[in-house]
């Protein structure tokens, strides 16, 4: 939502809210004009034994100031009124009214609770102004959303028409999509499927937008500056990628989260720091081949990062992906932040450069020294897995053995309770003898361990 749009309907639900305050305000004096103008006879203990009509004889006197002059008939009319109040308040006293200290009847329990009412009032329009805000929200938000989306689509779709064959894959395996299908996860994450193209197997543009149909995250992101954000996953081949290698370039400022949370840059690559080889001041390098990262991006791409870099996020390819969406362990992902709907030709030139990546990954080659220095720890890694998982097979067997001979234990102690005590002996004795064969056997082993 734009930001003129959310102060004018913020102002909006301001003057709604001063509105509510201030009805409530005078219905609440007028409560209190009408309660001081009248005064109650003092009940006795036996007022509920009168008659009705006369309790409705003994009218309270309204209090008047010694200028007022009323007609006869505004008096009738006042008399009237005052009966039926009267009545209504005696008829509260009787189901539940009590004395103030003074001797005046107080107000009953019924007429405290529909003040009450009268100020919850405020609260329940409230809570419906916000709903309906809500909804507002939610509903402006997913077509902003949608709009920004197509906007992308309708400008970028004649150079994906020619570098794919199929765009907006729907499933059906049709050479020839009529409509591009946009797979709208929810309102703000939004996905266009493309195949069909050499040097890759697939490509997903994957839009992740702000949460404009959010009303607590419209708010958000008008004080916290969210941007909305594209992702381009390409999955390759085995015959697409010939040398091993893993980089990514991503914002220095969460640069050891994203490695953390990424198995392959944990394990393979390193840190090669901040404005490495040109790269942009904010802009920080993990890799594990630096002669592939120079044939992937050579001065000039990287030149052509760091002039976009006001929409350039990150970019990460790997030969070992720990990707949990992606089949292929030899995937790119490239990032990227969307301009305004009407900007998009700003992102043409970094489009373009990743069309430009996929055909340059099939080319990239190692010298047989790097390529055997990648190798190694690649086959060190794998080793230490096998060794983990081998002492994890290990150690479910040994609890096996363990659980069954904890069983063995306990059901021989139930035998023993049975049997006679010559018999209950020589059983002991048996078992005493096969544990301490148990832990001799134990011992040899660790000692050939050990050796």
């Amino acid at each position: 939502m734009k930001l003129k749009s959310f102060f004018l309907l913020s102002i909006i639900f301001l003057i709604l809210v001063e509105f509510l305050v201030y009805s409530l305000e005078e219905s609440s004096k007028k409560l209190n004009e009408e309660d001081s103008d009248i005064e109650f006879e003092t009940p006795t203990k036996h007022s509920h034994n009168i008659p009705r009509k006369q309790q409705r004889q003994k009218v309270v006197k309204t209090k008047k100031t010694s200028g007022e002059k009323e007609s006869e008939e505004s008096d009738h009319l006042n008399h009237e009124a005052d009966v039926n109040e009267f009545d209504d308040d005696l008829g509260e006293i009787h189901e539940g009214g009590s004395k103030s200290a003074d001797g005046q009847a107080a107000p009953s329990p019924q007429r405290v609770q529909r003040w009450r009412k009268q100020r919850h009032f405020f609260l329940e329009m409230s809570f419906l102004t916000w709903i309906v805000w809500a909804l507002f929200v939610y509903t402006t938000g997913k077509i902003e959303n949608a709009k920004l989306v197509q906007k992308w689509l309708s400008h970028n779709m004649p150079i994906l028409q020619q570098q794919f064959t199929l765009v907006g894959d729907d499933g059906n395996f049709t050479q020839q999509v009529q409509q591009p299908k946009i797979i709208r996860e929810n309102a703000a994450s939004l996905t266009l499927y493309c195949s069909g193209r050499r040097n890759c197997g697939s490509c997903l543009f994957r839009f992740d937008l702000c949460s404009r149909q959010d009303a607590i995250s419209a708010l958000f992101n008008t004080f916290a500056r969210t941007r909305d954000e594209l992702e381009i996953t390409i999955e390759f081949d085995n015959h697409d990628v010939n040398a091993p290698f893993i980089f990514a370039i991503v914002p220095a400022r969460s640069a050891e989260t994203y490695k953390d949370s990424h198995a392959d840059l944990a394990k393979y690559a390193i840190n090669k720091g901040v404005g490495y080889k040109g790269l942009h001041k904010h802009q920080q390098l993990f890799c594990d081949s630096e002669q592939a990262f120079i044939q992937l991006l050579d001065p000039s791409i990287r030149e052509l990062i760091n002039s976009n870099s006001k929409y350039f996020h990150s970019i990460h390819f790997t030969d070992e992906a720990s990707f949990e969406d992606t089949r292929s362990k030899k995937v790119m992902k490239v990032r990227f932040y969307l301009p305004k709907s009407d900007k998009m030709e700003e992102l043409d030139t970094l489009m373009k450069m990743v069309f430009n990546l996929i055909d340059r990954v099939p080319h990239v080659k190692l010298n047989e020294k790097e390529f055997h220095a990648v190798r190694q720890i690649r086959d060190a890694e794998k080793i230490e897995n096998k060794k983990q998982e081998a002492l994890k097979a290990q150690e479910e067997i040994l609890k096996k053995k363990m659980e069954a001979r904890k069983k063995e234990k306990e059901a021989e102690e139930a035998k023993l309770e049975t049997l006679p005590p010559d018999q209950r002996r020589k059983l002991e004795m048996k078992i005493e003898k096969r544990e301490r064969k148990r832990q001799l056997s134990g011992k040899s082993k660790v000692q050939i361990v050990m050796s």
